[in-house]
């Protein structure tokens, strides 16, 4: 075979280098003495390797696919800290949309980079899926114990294994679509002898063609769709199946009990983070607001729980009730004077509504529910026909609940500072 590779580069007036060309013996363990032979490319000896690297994908004799999901990882994470002087690193720096941009430009393709050739198992998956929802908890100042479906919804980004489904899908079309001859042969009999139990990456792919609806491989070859609406198509139906996904994720999650959950999908980033504007302190502010709407931010009441009510829930700073939500944005006492000025100004907002329909202030402030979902998600009041208002009103309460949440949180802070 070497002596075949030898006269045809000579042939073809190339030169394959020995010391860069290693070989790899992938062979059963009772004939591993074979590794004892020489290899020689003409009249030079080739190297035998446990790896090599290939168009930057990383061959193996065993562990191929972990070696390179560790691999994608570790560039991915050295991309990360290369980027980290652009203010690519959390609550300190860029809002949480832009890192996204950064991190869809920069950081995914090195993530993902060769992985649409394997045929991943679930555990390389759940190692991808772990470091990218570390990246996005991190940027949203979320705990690693906010609900998953949440912590990509509010972005309105995919998760990492639909971003390689749509590249493996789209290296089917290309594969479809190609005029070589080889290839063209190998996809015919692949389908022809293909198995369900099969390892094929054909295989594979056909199970993602039932799981995401397209037709299947045999029709797509009989009708070959054309690049742009194949691509469409594939996000299209990726897209749907992953939002339902992620919000079945979310059901009947009491922490999520304030969010809007109808008005989230992917592709659409929640309000929360679309109306943040490009500075570090109103960053700071989305990052407490953020763990207020996903029910992540630490009250005294989840002390309690988490404690089997060893710790009590009573307010630390008041000591009048159970600190919950409702009693930490509208009703503790000590934090008055740090909502005072905010609560007035939502009510201006509220007032100057001129749609007959609107909601009431008065008819707000006479349900604390109502108030507080107004200050945490006031998309919900308006799916409900309670609250009637335009866009540019809805960021206007957005930004005044932001810093409402913020002054909160500020103030608690040094409250209880202030006593220790």
């Amino acid at each position: 075979m070497l002596n075949v590779t030898s006269s045809y580069a000579n042939r073809e007036k190339y030169v394959i280098h020995p010391e860069k060309s290693p070989i790899l013996m992938k062979i059963p363990p009772k004939r591993s003495n074979i590794t004892t032979l020489d290899w020689k490319l003409g009249d030079k000896e080739v190297s035998v390797s446990k790896t090599t690297t290939h168009l930057g994908i990383i061959r193996s004799v065993k562990n191929e696919m972990t070696i390179n999901i560790e691999d994608r990882i570790s560039c991915a994470r050295k991309t990360l800290y290369s980027l980290t002087g652009t203010g690519f690193h959390g609550t300190n720096g860029l809002p949480p949309t832009t890192c996204m941009k950064l991190f869809m430009t920069y950081v995914l393709p090195r993530l993902l980079y060769g992985l649409e050739t394997f045929v991943l198992k679930q555990y390389h998956l759940d190692a991808l899926e772990k470091f990218y929802i570390n990246f996005l908890r991190k940027i949203q100042c979320l705990p690693n114990k906010s609900v998953k479906g949440i912590t990509y919804l509010l972005l309105g980004v995919r998760p990492a294994t639909a971003e390689l489904h749509i590249r493996q899908l789209n290296l089917l079309g290309s594969i479809i679509r190609s005029e070589n001859l080889t290839l063209n042969q190998i996809l015919k009999r692949q389908i022809s002898t293909q198995s369900e139990t099969s390892d094929s990456w054909f295989t594979y792919i056909d199970k993602l063609l039932v799981q995401y609806d397209p037709p299947s491989t045999a029709k797509l070859v009989k009708n070959p769709p054309c690049k742009l609406s194949w691509k469409k198509n594939v996000k299209l139906a990726i897209d749907k199946f992953w939002t339902q996904k992620l919000l079945l994720d979310c059901q009947n999650k009491s922490t999520l009990s304030y969010c809007d959950l109808t008005s989230l999908k992917i592709g659409t980033v929640h309000k929360l983070w679309s109306s943040i504007e490009s500075n570090i302190k109103d960053v700071h502010r989305g990052g407490i607001k953020a763990r207020l709407i996903t029910g992540t931010y630490v009250l005294q009441s989840n002390r309690s729980k988490f404690n089997q009510h060893e710790v009590s829930s009573v307010c630390p700073i008041c000591q009048y009730e159970d600190e919950d939500i409702v009693h930490f944005i509208l009703k503790c006492n000590a934090l008055f004077k740090y909502r005072k000025s905010y609560i007035e100004e939502l009510k201006l907002i509220i007032n100057s509504i001129s749609n007959p329909n609107a909601c009431s202030w008065k008819r707000l402030v006479g349900d604390n529910c109502l108030l507080t979902q107004l200050i945490l998600d006031p998309g919900v009041l308006v799916k409900q026909n309670i609250l009637s208002c335009s866009e540019k009103t809805l960021t206007k309460i957005e930004d005044c609940s932001r810093k409402l949440s913020f002054s909160l949180h500020c103030g608690k802070t040094l409250i209880i500072n202030s006593e220790h």
